[in-house]
């Protein structure tokens, strides 16, 4: 079976689901959550980045306690599936940060391309489990 991971990153929590398909379904559980907000700093709000990257480390560990995962970065998905890939699609909150999505390329050598804003972890999952 096929398990796929997708990380939804909101404005108060976060949370990680494994998704796969079963008798022609999509199945999903949340394998972890977290809490996420806002600081004020020098008089701007900002996310913690750092906490940020540390709950979705705990978030990919605790995923892979439970389900061998299908992939989980470019590198294993170009790997596993033969292909390279040329662009990223971001979809969601994030379509909104430019600097994020700079930051995306610049880490991974693909063109970012931001999606409509309203997405979902599941619309996420959907897409992964059926290429």
């Amino acid at each position: 079976m096929k398990y796929c991971l997708a990380i939804d990153i909101g404005a108060s929590s976060g949370r990680h689901i494994v998704g796969w398909k079963e008798d022609g379904e999509l199945r999903t559980r949340e394998v972890y959550r977290f809490k996420n907000g806002v600081s004020e700093v020098e008089g701007h709000l900002v996310w913690d980045i750092d906490h940020l990257v540390e709950e979705v480390k705990n978030g990919i560990e605790a995923a892979r306690n439970i389900y061998k995962l299908e992939s989980l970065s470019i590198e294993e998905l170009e790997h596993n599936t033969g292909h390279t890939y040329q662009q990223l699609y971001i979809v969601g909150g994030g379509t909104k940060n430019r600097f994020l999505n700079r930051l995306t390329e610049e880490a991974t050598g693909k063109k970012v391309i931001a999606l409509p804003i309203e997405a979902t972890a599941l619309g996420n999952l959907n897409i992964q489990v059926n290429e």
